[in-house]
């Protein structure tokens, strides 16, 4: 019997380039117990817009969120240069696994994961924004390959893969997911995988218009 305690939370912020660092030791000052820091290149809102780099931040918490957003926002507080938009999305309960029928709770904030083919996420952002989407962030991401993968001169070939985050507002998370879902690549064996959580807090520090001015 495994008796080590379950994470029931999924903490992802997203921090204007180089100012995650300053997010992290807030929060592990605050108790967090570990984040993981990752590039992002932000999707506009608008297509042909230009596009910023993030800090993206992900840890997945055993304990109470709140005092973590808390403290994540008192950095931003303290420096009006710093930008955060951070969500707490419920590991345990909130995830939708793709198929057109998928149930999705009509009154919450949808974070939705695409993870693919490396350079599929711009065809997928595309069939997102017509549907309702102001923006995105793409993270660049490799498999954790097989036994089957391709070995050249000694080393595995894993594949890369791009990993899409898309956080929708209720009145449109339902259309947004439909679109991404509704994808070819969905289809093709090994193609990807798309989800949706359920959004349990929603933060955005230092952001003008929420949503719309993120990535803009």
């Amino acid at each position: 019997m495994n008796d080590s305690p379950q994470a029931t939370t999924l903490f992802i912020a997203l921090v204007n380039r180089n100012n995650g660092n300053k997010i992290i030791h807030a929060m592990r000052e605050a108790g967090a117990p570990g984040c993981t820091r990752l590039a992002g290149h932000g999707y506009p809102g608008q297509a042909g817009a230009n596009y910023m780099v993030h800090d993206v931040l992900c840890s997945l918490l055993y304990c109470e969120g709140g005092p973590l957003m808390n403290a994540a926002a008192a950095v931003c507080n303290k420096n009006k240069e710093i930008k955060m938009l951070a969500l707490l999305a419920k590991a345990d309960n909130g995830v939708a696994i793709p198929g057109p029928t998928t149930p999705l709770k009509e009154s919450c904030v949808k974070l939705i994961v695409s993870i693919v083919r490396n350079g599929k996420a711009k065809g997928i952002m595309r069939a997102a924004r017509q549907a309702g989407a102001t923006g995105g962030t793409l993270i660049k991401a490799q498999g954790t390959g097989t036994k089957e993968d391709v070995i050249f001169f000694g080393i595995s070939m894993v594949p890369e893969k791009d990993m899409l985050l898309i956080v929708a507002p209720p009145e449109k998370a339902r259309d947004i997911f439909q679109a991404v879902n509704s994808q070819p690549i969905f289809q093709e064996a090994g193609g990807g995988i798309a989800f949706a959580l359920d959004v349990a807090d929603l933060q955005s520090l230092n952001v003008v218009n929420g949503f719309e001015d993120w990535t803009n």
